[in-house]
């Protein structure tokens, strides 16, 4: 009864829906830095009193999915210049939406400056991690800063250094006032490192003395399910919200049913049947074969299947019926990530362009996708689009295999990071160097002119997209100028219907169109490597976590130092 209540309340608007939280806060003489999350953000910042203009960028928070349709995208960075040379913190307030404000008076901890948080977290480091996370107690209760140490552990773990953050965050479950949310994080982190049943014992001690907080139910119930207690999570996401009426619900409930009938357990007999129905190359083993495709002028087309591809893999008309709603959530949020138009879900040029990237599935030669460690990450994390990922490139592959058995034997197989391994071991510069001529599918136009030079390519024949639009600033106004879908698209298509590509080498980042792009162009001869992000690895730019490139591997080392962006700089 209470959750077809609240579902009814959400329906014409009347339950509580502003949700925030400013999660760092820096000022460097009068600029100002924030960092936090917030629904339906429209952000007001005053200075005694007075509006300061703001500039804002979207952060994709994967650790906020849960907490209500587009969460992953509620992530924010803020910043302004105040009007004051040394501001005092205490004239700050921020209203994040029209139902969160936080300033200094009745939040002073969260604007505690977060270079303070960070030489907290570096004495920690520093020293004893039990004996530095007691002190650190200590001192916030002298104080009075309690959430402190939460903010420290957060910080540890952003840096990497899970064991310093567990430390710390468990010593906070000594203080009452934050005992809720150094709990929180830290189910949050030993679920991340796959200790899914210490996780649920902090959930179970929750429930029993706090209960759950809003937009926790569901988080919740997924643990859970991560663990088999697929009866308990049913009823927790029933007594949060009426499935009939409430499209949360019934998406939760859709994901246990995944869960229950894929587990882990599953997932890991799958990726053992699918090693011995493909071939499991090593990276020397997918360096010769690109190579002596080049040699002999024959087609070839490596892909990568992350989780957007994976949110548009489609299976059976009883599967897509059965998984509806998380599939329709997954694929609605990639689309917002891509191209900033969510609606393209029920847009039917597309589904006719997902036909053809289904069909460019049957082109592979090598498929990076598959690993025990995505399994293991996935399925510690219960991510709704990371499990379906996982689960469904699997079956997608293996179902290939059962359609026709003899190629898939030549096929093969790898895992998602088959694209930085190639840069990173040298073998893409290996691949590029000094061929006569090389062609590039990216955002980047600069990148054109810098594989040019560093490898010693004839020419470099660029076909520019408008880069993944939630990472525009990040890509720069030249990167993500234009539309990719449909306009750029359909260009690309036409351009790559045309030609003969035999003995020709492309590099494709483009997405989840630019499987079809990459298809296509074998179908034309050439040989194509899918390297994704490394377009970005290469300018610079961080659009993800990536790993560490020595500049004798970075194209853009080479271009004058005047002609490079600043971005382009760092290692």
């Amino acid at each position: 009864m209470i959750g077809r209540i609240h579902a009814a309340l959400r329906r014409v608007g009347l339950s509580p829906r502003y949700r925030g939280h400013l999660d760092a806060l820096d000022l460097t003489g009068a600029h100002l830095r924030m960092e936090g999350w917030a629904s339906h953000f429209r952000p007001h910042l005053t200075y005694d009193g007075a509006a300061v203009p703001v500039q804002v960028r979207q952060v994709v928070r994967p650790d906020l999915a849960g907490l209500g349709r587009g969460s992953e995208g509620w992530g924010f960075t803020l910043t302004a210049d105040l009007p004051a040379q040394a501001p005092d913190i205490a004239k700050l307030a921020l209203r994040l939406n029209r139902g969160c404000r936080v300033d200094a008076r009745t939040h002073l901890a969260l604007f505690t400056p977060q270079s303070e948080v960070e030489a907290c977290a570096a004495a920690i480091l520093a020293g004893d991690l039990q004996a530095g996370a007691a002190d650190l107690v200590e001192r916030s209760l002298s104080t009075r800063n309690p959430i402190l140490p939460v903010r420290v552990g957060h910080a540890l773990r952003a840096a990497g250094q899970a064991g310093a953050a567990e430390a710390v965050l468990r010593a906070s479950l000594a203080l009452p006032e934050v005992r809720p949310l150094a709990r929180h994080a830290l189910m949050t982190l030993v679920a991340a490192a796959g200790r899914l049943p210490e996780a649920v014992t902090l959930l179970d001690a929750a429930r029993a003395e706090e209960g759950l907080g809003p937009g926790q139910a569901f988080p919740a119930a997924l643990l859970y399910a991560g663990i088999g207690r697929f009866a308990e999570a049913r009823a927790l996401i029933r007594e949060a919200g009426d499935p009939a009426v409430d499209e949360a619900a019934a998406q939760a409930l859709e994901f246990v049913a995944l869960l229950e009938r894929f587990p882990a357990a599953e997932a890991r007999r799958m990726l053992a049947e699918l090693r011995a129905r493909f071939r499991t190359a090593s990276l020397a083993e997918i360096e010769a074969d690109i190579l002596a495709a080049l040699a002999e002028r024959r087609p070839y087309f490596l892909i990568r299947l992350g989780d957007g591809e994976g949110a548009w893999l489609r299976l059976s008309p009883e599967d897509e019926a059965e998984f509806a709603g998380i599939y329709r959530t997954n694929r609605r949020e990639m689309l917002d990530f891509w191209f900033r138009d969510p609606a393209l879900a029920d847009d039917p040029r597309f589904h006719a362009a997902m036909d053809a990237f289904d069909a460019a599935l049957l082109e592979a030669d090598c498929i990076g996708a598959f690993s025990d460690a995505a399994i293991a990450h996935e399925y510690g994390a219960v991510s709704r689009r990371g499990v379906t990922w996982v689960v469904n490139t699997l079956r997608k592959a293996l179902a290939m295999a059962e359609a026709d058995p003899v190629r898939a034997r030549g096929v093969a197989v790898r895992d998602l990071t088959v694209h930085y391994d190639l840069v990173l071991s040298g073998a893409l510069a290996r691949i590029l160097q000094g061929r006569a001529a090389v062609g590039l599918i990216t955002c980047h136009r600069d990148l054109a002119p810098a594989l040019e030079r560093h490898h010693g390519i004839g020419r470099v024949e660029l076909i520019k997209i408008p880069g993944e639009q939630i990472h525009a600033d990040a890509l720069g106004a030249d990167a993500a100028a234009g539309r990719h879908w449909p306009d750029r698209y359909e260009e690309i298509c036409a351009q790559l219907g045309r030609g003969d590509r035999r003995g020709e080498l492309w590099l494709v980042a483009a997405g989840l169109l630019g499987k079809i792009y990459g298809a296509a162009l074998k179908r034309s001869g050439a040989v194509v490597i899918d390297i994704g992000a490394v377009a970005d690895l290469w300018m610079g730019k961080g659009t993800r976590t990536f790993p560490d490139l020595p500049p004798a591997l970075n194209p853009m080392t080479s271009l004058p130092m005047t002609s490079l962006p600043m971005t382009s700089l760092r290692a």
